[in-house]
């Protein structure tokens, strides 16, 4: 048959025919038991078209008995040359790859047939094959019963490719690869232990993967493998760390437990440290701060917070490590022992450059957070920290964030304006009867502000009418999203809690039609609802809009659905405007 040309032909008509293939494969299955026979079909001038023509039919057969048949002349063709499962696999024929590294093959084989498995990374469908035809068990096996460190690093290399594409990381932990993996971190051997790691951090981006890991016992084996002089080590551990802190709770309290905070902050003065590492750092030190149960592990010196403010002016830092910096500064913000050490002048100065346009949006959102904390009354030297944001043109970029930035920089820039805005009525300049009257004629140099009780300016007195911010903080209260709804309404409440000024105040919101988006976000949720109520009845206060009845004739409803289902805050609100506008009798319950 050899001699006749009768192989070649049989793979011409193979590869020609759309019509059933079963007889020509039986005989091709007969010719490939022999070894005359294996090695006309592995001639050179033949080798490449028949084994891509027997895949093809191994793979998409007319009928299962003509792929089975296909598959043990592969099988037949492998005994010959084993390269044969690794050419036969670039054309999606997992199976005889997957033979060739099962139990019962010798160790050399399968650690060639895990190699191949690597080069096979570009092709993510092959990847898929591969684990449906069960790549994964002999893998397994092959690192945890090889002889030789070249057969564990050939399985655990193989592993890492795998791990690469996301969806095979469930695959992987159905399978069991975690233990194995975790087993194996703390190897002698370099190069097995980097491909472990490798394939750990994949797997780290998992929620599932996180448990188990935790499970085995790697937040402890990955710490150890800090305290080793490698560089690849440290950023594959340090990358897993972060991202099983990211993931799980149980590990961050693992972490805490540890007090490994210090030594991390450690690390990062040191110069030699990677771009990789500092980043997966400062990311895994934001995860802990970000967790109200594990940031009082964090303690900050004031080197610290340095060390944090020159990462911030690195130019070889990343958009995501400045994220992380002013993250971990606006979550020690809330703590007020760190707190103290965040009150320089500088952290003010860099967190205003960062409100500025060309940051990303978390980089806003962290920045606008901070400062919300830093000028919360009560801080020591809150009202100089408030003019040092005036002053160095922070209300503007506030100001903007209300119109342009995200749902959080929207929440806390209405946060930090409001708390400017308290300290308003104490900075703002009296004017003189004289100069009042130099106003009329139209000097803007002494005019009054339209709320406070003299002259106000952005940078002087930090006035939510003077900078525009009012107006934006009224749009707000007509948009869906309650919660920056609510921040609004708490700033734009400043403008009536002074007493002097509070009717001013009123007259002023009145006049922009604030009673109508009070009144339609009552009932949105139980805070909007106390703080609308709450505004509702000090306007009540004031007879001039007590008396103008058409400001509240659809009022009458939702306050009175307030009284009936709001919290006690609110209830009482609501049915003192309600008593004020003379529906509920004097000295109701409901108001005391």
């Amino acid at each position: 048959m050899t001699e006749n040309g009768l192989i070649p032909t049989l793979i011409h008509y193979l590869w020609r025919t759309d019509r059933e293939t079963t007889p020509c494969l039986q005989l091709l299955h007969e010719i490939s038991k022999v070894d005359a026979g294996r090695n006309a079909l592995l001639a050179s001038g033949l080798e490449k078209k028949a084994l891509m023509t027997i895949s093809r039919q191994a793979a998409n057969g007319t009928s299962e008995e003509s792929r089975s048949l296909a598959e043990k002349v592969l099988q037949n063709l492998c005994q010959e040359s084993t390269s044969v499962a690794i050419k036969v696999a670039q054309y999606q024929v997992s199976r005889p790859l997957i033979s060739m590294m099962s139990p019962g093959v010798s160790l050399d084989i399968r650690a060639e047939m895990a190699r191949a498995v690597i080069e096979l990374q570009s092709n993510d469908n092959g990847y898929a094959l591969l684990i449906k035809a069960g790549v994964i068990s002999p893998l397994l096996d092959l690192l945890q019963n090889g002889r030789e460190n070249e057969e564990r690093v050939a399985a655990a290399r193989a592993l890492h490719s795998l791990s690469a594409s996301e969806s095979n990381r469930v695959d992987l932990c159905h399978a069991g690869a975690i233990p194995a993996l975790v087993k194996f971190i703390p190897a002698s051997d370099h190069d097995l232990r980097l491909a472990i790691m490798g394939a750990l951090a994949n797997l780290a981006t998992d929620h599932q993967a996180v448990t188990e890991m935790d499970q085995e016992g790697a937040v402890s084996r990955l710490l150890g493998m800090l305290q080793l002089v490698d560089a690849p080590v440290h950023d594959f551990a340090l990358k897993t760390l972060q991202c099983m802190s990211q993931t799980s709770k149980t590990v961050r309290l693992s972490l805490k437990e540890h007090d490994v905070v210090p030594y991390f902050l450690t690390l990062l003065e040191n110069q030699s440290f990677s771009v990789s590492c500092r980043a997966s750092t400062l990311s895994l030190i934001l995860h802990l701060v970000e967790d109200g149960d594990s940031r009082q592990c964090v303690v900050l010196s004031a080197n610290d917070v340095d060390m944090l403010l020159r990462f911030l002016d690195q130019c070889d830092c990343q958009s995501d490590e400045h994220e992380s910096v002013l993250g971990i500064l606006a979550g020690m913000s809330e703590v007020g022992g760190a707190n103290l050490e965040l009150q320089s002048d500088k952290v003010v100065l860099t967190l205003v450059k960062f409100l500025e346009g060309g940051h990303s949006e978390r980089c806003h959102e962290y920045a606008a957070a901070a400062l919300s904390n830093l000028v919360e009354p009560g801080n020591p030297g809150v009202v100089q920290k408030q003019l040092l944001i005036a002053k160095n043109g922070g209300i503007p970029l506030l100001v903007r964030l209300l119109k342009e930035g995200s749902v959080r920089a929207r929440c806390s820039s209405a946060v930090v304006l409001g708390r400017l805005s308290l300290s308003t009525p104490k900075l703002t300049k009296s004017i003189s009867l004289a100069k009042r009257f130099v106003s009329l004629a139209g000097v803007r140099r002494y005019q009054r502000c339209k709320v406070h009780a003299g002259k106000c300016t952005v940078k002087d007195t930090m006035c939510l009418v003077e900078s525009g911010a009012a107006g934006s903080l009224m749009l707000l209260l007509g948009q869906t999203e309650l919660q920056s709804a609510e921040k609004a309404l708490e700033a734009l409440a400043t403008l009536v809690a002074d007493e002097e000024s509070s009717a001013r105040g009123v007259d002023f919101l009145v006049k922009r039609g604030v009673i109508a988006k009070l009144i339609g976000v009552l009932g949105k949720s139980d805070g909007l609802t106390d703080k609308a109520a709450k505004m509702i009845a000090r306007i009540l206060r004031d007879r001039r809009y007590r008396d103008e009845r058409s400001y509240w004739q659809k009022a009458q409803n939702p306050l009175c659905l307030v009284v009936a289902t709001g919290t006690g805050e609110a209830r009482k609100s609501a049915a003192l405007s309600l008593e004020l506008l003379g529906l509920v009798p004097k000295g109701s319950t409901y108001t005391r």
